[in-house]
C-alpha cells in the first residue's frame, strides 16, 4: 500500500511524490490529487511528532 501524501506544483499540475512506476507493484494507492486529504495530513503529522 502507498499512501502519498506529498503535494508538488509543476508545470504540468499538481503532483505527488511516489512515481507513477511504483504503484504497479502496490496493493492500494492514493492518488495525488484527491486521495488523501487535509485533515489526513494534520492526523498523521500529528501522528508523527507525538512518536519522535
Amino acid at each position: 500500500m502507498i499512501v502519498d501524501v506529498g503535494i508538488n506544483v509543476t508545470d504540468s499540475g499538481i503532483v505527488g511524490d511516489v512515481m507513477p512506476e511504483a504503484t504497479v507493484k502496490a496493493s492500494a494507492f492514493t492518488p495525488v490529487p484527491g486521495g488523501v486529504g487535509v485533515v489526513s495530513n494534520v492526523m498523521m503529522m500529528d501522528a508523527v511528532v507525538r512518536n519522535l
